[in-house]
């Protein structure tokens, strides 16, 4: 009888935030070893290969299962403690110069995006036809009813990157930041009208974020128009330039914790350790032209897979790094990392996502460490009193910024949870499937009138067109030609070869192009060996 109170002691009496982290990771590596090894044991005694992959999948569920319940408890013994911490957290003092910088950097980006992406690029959505748009959960009514046009597009884009480099130099910054969110919305939103889900939601949760935040306190025009009018504003370190950073940052947890738990529970152990996570990456490199790094993870597969495994345990860890000032450090590393690594072998870089991440870095402490000959600054903790939250956001106006940041957060994490892609809310991709060794890609023969064949995609590797992009369409018109829909693969292949057409140059003198539904091997090496060829359609521009 005298274990259980000593057991209760050990996992939630500790009296220190640090040395409860250590206790429960510990845990967690201990009985996820367990689950590893009896992954192992389970392809060793279960023979056939679909009962065996069923059982993984059990086996994993079990694991994420076990860590809900692991930090449910955690939760339900140390209630006052979590309160506490959650206080502290949105109330932590942020300085009004990590506010500006990142401004500064964001919407000087977001800018850039609109008057050039969307401007050369992405506009050749809006030249596909009504019948062509996909009806978005919760905002179908919308996609279907909301007017698209070439020049209608262009005109929001512009005027979006006006607003954003307004905001971005702090000129009639609150006015900017609020006019803006309608016209992002669209410019952000039409793509993904049409299926083309490439997940830069963030683009538009920030400024939404942000719009009500005190942006321009420091390092603006409108701060420099108050001085000259001698309407001066405290710019002492304050939560309320903490506020938004903290709203995104849970948005952040949500996007990476999901990930972490919809892989190992739709896949299982096998996501990372199988020969899934090796052709992830060739997958990847079959929709990038057959580009291939010059260093081959794929050579070494159990470094591949012990990456995967670390993936999974990033993701799923992400939301305890951002609880204290040095765990951020670390979330920005990881990330950073990660994405680049991902951009290095698969071609996918979230550069949105490491973007928003820098809010992590508080450079007024950077500043001050070097400048205090690098001794660490010691930071004065507050006693927090029960109500002092609401009294902040009541006392600052700060009501309806949380509120906003409360929405965007319950609406992404209940279509995480449900794995539904939308917009403006929406899950963000968690790249949670089994890839097999083969593929199935469009191949186009073109020809023009004097019955030259063109090389399509060796224009698009020309103009830097992303093929992958538009892989959605070739996966829909496969499903369409297995369904032997006839009039839907029709209209497939004609909106489909309107989309190169307009993204890639020289293809104006096309007249006929002849689809091929192509089934080949993702190894590079036997790229070029067919499995199977089938006729789809013709397409007369």
């Amino acid at each position: 009888m005298k274990l259980l109170p000593s057991i209760y002691q050990f996992l939630f009496g500790f009296n220190t935030y640090k040395r409860g982290l250590i206790i429960h990771l510990s845990l967690l590596f201990f009985y996820s070893l367990f689950f590893i090894g009896a992954y192992f044991l389970l392809r060793l005694i279960v023979e056939p290969p679909d009962l065996k992959a069923y059982r993984q999948v059990q086996l994993s569920q079990l694991l994420v299962i076990c860590m809900i319940m692991h930090l449910l408890t955690l939760m339900y013994f140390r209630w006052e403690q979590l309160v506490a911490l959650v206080k502290e957290y949105f109330t932590e003092k942020g300085s009004p110069y990590n506010l500006a910088i990142f401004r500064i950097l964001f919407f000087f980006k977001l800018g850039g995006h609109f008057l050039f992406q969307t401007l050369f690029f992405e506009i050749a959505w809006t030249h596909l036809p009504d019948s062509s748009r996909v009806s978005l959960p919760l905002i179908g009514w919308m996609v279907q009813n909301i007017p698209i046009n070439p020049t209608l597009y262009a005109i929001f884009s512009v005027i979006a990157g006006v607003l954003c480099w307004l905001i971005c130099i702090g000129l009639f910054t609150r006015q900017a930041a609020l006019l803006l969110l309608p016209f992002a919305f669209y410019v952000l939103g039409v793509p993904m009208f049409f299926g083309k889900m490439n997940h830069y939601h963030i683009l538009f949760w920030v400024p939404l974020l942000l719009c009500l935040a005190p942006m321009t306190d420091v390092w603006s025009v409108d701060a420099w128009i108050r001085k000259k009018r001698n309407r001066f504003i405290s710019v002492e370190p304050h939560m309320k330039y903490f506020l938004s950073f903290k709203l995104m940052w849970l948005v952040l947890a949500i996007i990476y914790v999901f990930a972490g738990i919809i892989k190992l529970w739709d896949c299982g152990l096998d996501w990372a350790l199988s020969d899934s996570m090796i052709n992830q990456m060739r997958w990847e490199w079959v929709e990038n032209y057959d580009r291939v790094p010059r260093f081959r993870l794929d050579n070494y597969p159990v470094l591949a897979k012990l990456s995967g495994m670390a993936v999974i345990y990033f993701e799923l860890l992400y939301f305890l790094l951002l609880i204290k000032p040095k765990g951020r450090i670390w979330a920005l590393i990881g990330g950073f990392s990660l994405h680049k690594l991902c951009g290095y072998f698969m071609y996918i870089d979230f550069a949105d996502l490491r973007l928003v991440a820098a809010s992590y870095i508080d450079w007024p402490k950077i500043k001050a460490f070097f400048t205090n000959k690098f001794k660490p600054l010691q930071v004065k903790k507050e006693t927090l009193n029960e109500n002092k939250l609401l009294v902040i956001l009541k006392k600052e106006k700060l009501k309806p910024a949380f509120i906003i940041g409360l929405i965007l957060i319950t609406m992404n994490f209940i279509l995480s949870a449900c794995r539904i892609n939308s917009f403006p809310f929406s899950s963000y991709p968690t790249y949670s499937a089994i890839i097999k060794d083969e593929i199935k890609v469009i191949r186009l023969d073109a020809f023009t009138a004097d019955n030259k064949k063109v090389d399509v995609k060796q224009l698009g590797i020309k103009e830097n067109f992303r093929w992958e992009n538009i892989r959605q369409f070739e996966m829909r018109i496969a499903d369409a030609f297995e369904n032997k829909d006839s009039m839907a693969v029709r209209n497939k292949i004609e909106e489909y070869w309107m989309l190169w057409r307009n993204n890639v140059k020289n293809l104006d003198n096309i007249t006929r192009v002849d689809m091929f539904l192509e089934t080949s091997s993702i190894v590079p090496e036997r790229r070029k060996e067919i499995l199977k060829t089938e006729f789809v359609g013709t397409v007369n521009p």
